[in-house]
């Protein structure tokens, strides 16, 4: 195992070296990313194991199989770094996992003990994409999640309606339109913000899986398409979402460039 037990809270690594561990389906689990994304999606990144825990569906001791959660993430992680990681260490000489990934400090007035996201791991967050995958207002953004199959569709308890997405699904749909323009407007965040931009788009579903309410075998490209942000967000403006063909309809009538 690559750690060193010293007592220090230097453990911190950098937001490309994040973003790679993030895509990397044998190291990040879909539970592993839906606690960074619940605590992401946290008022200032921040929020409590056990309330994390609760959002997953824990109950009694909510906080429990969170800890173990990320503690067996960031034990993953150690093993694959080339350079060993610093942790420190608890009374009985077990490593605070949970610092690999957050600063912590205890509520004032209260024994409950806050984790906030590291800067670095929310920066990969939204580099790679993965920031969209779970929001109350747009739930059809489609995350990274490890698959073997383009399935989609299985309903959990997340956030409000949110639904699994598929990583490879996404990759497809990109590849077979060849670019990160919005399929709507033509936005292109690279074009627009250089480097930062670079890789970015949202990926609609034209049939809402919320509709479909089953598991489904998604094809890339007859299901999916990329749009921006604003345009996805027009989309599902009204219920159902408008077509594509409704929202282009309506931006060639506004006179919009």
């Amino acid at each position: 195992m690559n750690y060193t037990m010293t007592d220090t809270r230097t453990t911190r690594l950098s937001a490309q070296e994040w973003r790679a561990f993030l895509l990397n389906p044998v190291l990040t689990n879909e539970k592993d990313l839906q606690i960074l994304l619940l605590v992401y999606h946290s008022h200032g990144h921040q929020n409590r194991a056990g309330r994390i825990g609760e959002r997953l569906g824990y109950r009694r001791r909510a906080y429990a199989p969170v800890n173990a959660q990320i503690g067996r993430y960031a034990q993953k992680i150690a093993a694959a770094r080339s350079e060993p990681l610093t942790f420190e260490l608890r009374a009985n000489g077990k490593p605070y996992w949970w610092t690999l990934f957050f600063n912590g400090w205890y509520q004032t007035g209260t024994s409950y003990f806050i984790w906030q996201l590291k800067p670095e791991l929310c920066e990969a967050l939204e580099q790679s994409g993965l920031a969209d995958a779970v929001t109350d207002d747009l739930p059809e953004a489609i995350p990274v999640a490890a698959a073997k199959e383009l399935w989609e569709g299985a309903k959990k308890t997340v956030t409000v309606n949110a639904y699994e997405r598929n990583a490879q699904a996404r990759r497809a749909c990109l590849a077979h339109y060849g670019t990160y323009d919005c399929q709507i407007c033509g936005f292109n965040f690279e074009r627009a913000y250089g480097e930062w931009g670079k890789d970015f788009i949202h990926v609609h579903h034209v049939t809402p899986l919320a509709d479909i309410g089953q598991s489904y075998q998604v094809n890339p490209v007859s299901d999916l398409i990329p749009v921006c942000p604003n345009c996805h967000a027009m989309l599902h403006r009204c219920q159902p979402p408008l077509s594509i063909e409704e929202l282009k309809a309506k931006l060639s009538s506004s006179g919009a460039d």
